[in-house]
């Protein structure tokens, strides 16, 4: 009809888009997502190819073994490390030592070794020497004193109590450098070096000793 809109037949007014084809939405988000897995794959088939050389794994050669050393043999085998040394009797003497030092009596002086004092009126009395009409006499307060041939010891002093037990000595029976034997009023066993005794011209007795624990 003349001056009037043409008419759209119903099949083009409501057409239909068919997935076969590459020009229609559904057609290419499905070419979309098949070329994305393309580049996908390409990508790391790449990057296996320039990280991994032919024939290389993940795994480690199996030819190749771990070597572990325990402690105790590498301890063992080092020859920087010293063995423990084992104390000497010197050593182990010196470690039973309580005191040591040199002193000089005058009557009516009285001598506590285990302290190193001389005086009189002092408590832990060891040594008491009294002099008269020029004889003296050296006294062992509260325990045992003993000549002994030889330099005196720990074991050679413990013998010599075992045998003689005097509690009181007459210096002119005795000479300079000879070694007595005491045992303190506190037990303990010393050993004396006389350095000069008292008689014609001097009241000194003196001496160098050694007490053990």
């Amino acid at each position: 009809m003349p001056g009037s809109a043409p008419v759209l037949d119903a099949p083009h007014a409501h057409r239909r888009w068919s997935a076969a084809s590459p020009t229609t939405p559904p057609g290419m988000l499905a070419g979309a997502a098949a070329a994305l897995v393309a580049i996908i794959g390409l990508t790391a088939c790449g990057n296996g190819n320039s990280t991994r050389q032919p024939g290389q794994g993940l795994n480690p050669p199996s030819s190749v073994a771990a070597t572990i050393i325990a402690p105790s043999d590498a301890a063992t085998a080092s020859p920087s490390q010293p063995a423990a040394a084992s104390p000497s009797p010197s050593s182990r003497q010196t470690g039973d030592v309580l005191t040591q030092g040199k002193l000089t009596m005058k009557s009516p002086d009285v001598a506590d070794l285990e302290n190193g004092v001389v005086g009189q009126n002092l408590s832990g009395v060891d040594l008491y020497l009294y002099c008269s009409a020029g004889r003296c006499l050296l006294n062992a307060m509260g325990g045992l004193v003993s000549p002994i041939a030889g330099p005196g010891s720990k074991s050679a002093c413990t013998a010599a109590f075992a045998s003689r037990r005097d509690s009181v000595l007459d210096p002119a029976n005795l000479h300079t450098g000879q070694t007595l034997c005491v045992q303190t009023s506190e037990s303990h066993i010393g050993a004396l070096q006389i350095l000069r005794l008292p008689g014609a011209g001097t009241m000194e007795f003196v001496f160098s000793y050694t007490i053990w624990r």
